[in-house]
């Protein structure tokens, strides 16, 4: 078990969905453009998309609040995000956005005020929830 299952595994409240496929990970990737991190890719895997105390997670899912392809979507509609990054969480406060890289570093987003790294791993900012 990776790293990033283990530290997910530690949240409390954890509700979670059913692991992706592959294949769906893949086709949500190629919607947006782009690779997913390896840590997210193995989250998807496991457990599709979460929520629990303090965050909820995109992931593969039907609905569209959720959905990763969906979400990054509208937000590359509504402002200028780098074309290899792709939403992990809608903060829903003061229009806040985490983002991640291929690379796996973690951003936030926030309108008029742009994008700023703030954690190296999704593992990291999981764990700082």
């Amino acid at each position: 078990m990776g790293e990033i299952i283990n530290t997910i595994a530690g949240l409390r409240g954890l509700s979670h969905g059913k692991g992706a496929s592959q294949e769906a990970i893949s086709e949500a990737g190629k919607r947006l453009g782009l690779s997913f991190a390896d840590d997210y890719q193995e989250y998807l895997k496991k457990y599709g998309v979460l929520s629990a105390r303090h965050i909820e997670l995109s992931g593969i899912i039907d609905a569209v609040r959720l959905n990763v392809a969906d979400v990054t979507e509208a937000l590359r509609k509504d402002r200028e995000i780098p074309d290899d990054m792709y939403v992990i969480e809608d903060t829903a406060i003061e229009g806040i956005f985490i983002l991640q890289n291929k690379a796996g570093e973690i951003y936030e987003s926030q309108k008029d005020r742009g994008i700023k790294k703030i954690y190296s791993s999704l593992s990291d900012y999981i764990g700082s929830k």
